[in-house]
């Protein structure tokens, strides 16, 4: 299984829970050509969750309704990867997209000593990767997911934003997935306008700057951030490529992305 029954007091069968995560990733994914390799991530991302302790902890937590200390089921997933990736290096660092799909990225140099320490004993991931493959014999296939042909293995660059992209796809495809069989029927899917989404951002950006200007004056510091998001959302009408943002902490940073990012995608039909 994959998680408890909840209250509806069906479970969520494993298969079906990995399979739904790396088709969901594969649709968010595609736009930007890397369906296949987020499928894959999607796919075996729970894989240690095959192991007994893991299982008999959720089976425990479901029965008892007490919260059960389990052990770290992201491990295995990464290893199957990093496993398949060997002849493909560049891919070896979506790996971490298992790895943290729960806790956030992991910086590389912590993945490769992980990813090192299981290459020379597999031990503690080989059992549930043997039991997961008796559901679903897929994941021993050993074969690389093509990655888009636009991935530049000599530009770090190109590499961190699919690697953060495919990040994206994966751990929102696992969370709907799961709340779906929490919550069925109740996440309606719908086009989103991003021209929308732009207006209804920066009018919550004006409401937010108004309340803080009804406190005090304006400082200093809260022009230089108007002067920079100004800046920012006139570049967003820049043709789409890689753009860099050099702003210390506290020049806001957070508030000037989203504003560029919402008003770039509405501007040139992106999604």
């Amino acid at each position: 299984m994959a998680h408890s029954p909840g209250r509806r007091g069906v479970w969520h069968w494993y298969e079906d829970h990995a399979r739904g995560t790396g088709e969901l990733a594969r649709g968010f994914a595609d736009v930007w050509g890397g369906g296949d390799l987020a499928c894959r991530l999607g796919r075996d991302h729970d894989t240690g969750k095959g192991a007994c302790a893991w299982q008999d902890g959720l089976i425990e937590e479901a029965t008892t309704g007490r919260k059960v200390r389990r052990p770290p089921h992201h491990d295995a997933g990464a290893f199957l990867f990093a496993q398949a990736a060997r002849r493909h290096p560049v891919l070896t660092p979506f790996a971490g997209v298992i790895e943290g799909h729960h806790t956030g990225l992991p910086a590389w140099s912590e993945l490769k000593v992980r990813l090192k320490a299981l290459m020379r004993d597999s031990a503690e991931v080989d059992e549930a990767i043997s039991r997961v493959a008796r559901v679903m014999p897929e994941i021993l296939d050993g074969t690389c997911p093509a990655a888009p042909n636009w991935l530049d293995p000599h530009n770090r660059t190109s590499v961190e934003m699919l690697v953060r992209m495919t990040y994206s796809a994966v751990v929102d495809a696992d969370r709907l997935d799961t709340a779906a069989h929490f919550r069925p029927g109740t996440h309606p899917q719908r086009a989103v306008s991003m021209a929308e989404l732009w207006e209804r951002y920066e009018n919550r950006r004006r409401e937010m700057i108004a309340e803080r200007r009804r406190r005090g004056a304006p400082s200093w510091l809260d022009r230089l951030r108007e002067d920079i998001y100004g800046e920012a959302v006139e570049a967003a009408a820049g043709k789409p490529g890689v753009f860099r943002l050099h702003l210390p902490t506290g020049a806001g940073k957070t508030f000037t992305g989203g504003g560029f990012a919402l008003r770039h995608a509405a501007l040139h039909g992106l999604r």
